[in-house]
């Protein structure tokens, strides 16, 4: 199987779950990271310009402004039952609300929720964003004594 290491949701990933979800149950823990990276404009032999935020194939960007990508937005699912780590998703970014997080959490469990797969848990750091993704998704931090 070829990857193609384009941002966005990697189906292979996906496809490769699925089909071990056919011979047993597979429980796993999806875990979400945002890690900083060079900013940097690169070409490669085939024209293509990289370095620019993306995030993947089902979006289009048409502007001459597009802002350097200064981080990395990994999801990575990680077998509870077995030993293995796979990554789903990864985009290319200059900063992401909560919301926009939000809508991409649903879909990375939508997504694995498809190949049969058993989602126990969602692991990502305190930072402020990231309570904002939550808070979109309807949890309520507000404690009351």
């Amino acid at each position: 199987m070829v990857v193609d290491g384009k941002p966005g949701f990697t189906q292979e990933s996906f496809e490769a779950i699925k089909k071990e979800a056919e011979n047993h149950s597979i429980y796993c823990n999806l875990v979400i990271d945002e890690m900083c990276i060079r900013q940097q404009v690169e070409i490669d032999s085939q024209k293509n310009v990289h370095g620019y935020i993306n995030m993947g194939a089902e979006h289009c960007y048409d502007s001459d402004d597009i802002p350097l990508a200064k981080n990395a937005l990994v999801f990575l699912a990680v077998g509870i039952n077995g030993y293995w780590k796979m990554p789903l998703a990864y985009f290319l970014i200059d900063g992401l609300g909560g919301k926009e997080r939000a809508n991409l959490l649903k879909e990375a469990i939508n997504l694995l929720h498809d190949t049969g797969a058993k989602l126990q848990s969602i692991t990502f750091d305190g930072a402020n964003v990231n309570t904002r993704m939550c808070t979109e998704l309807g949890a309520n931090f507000n404690y009351e004594n």
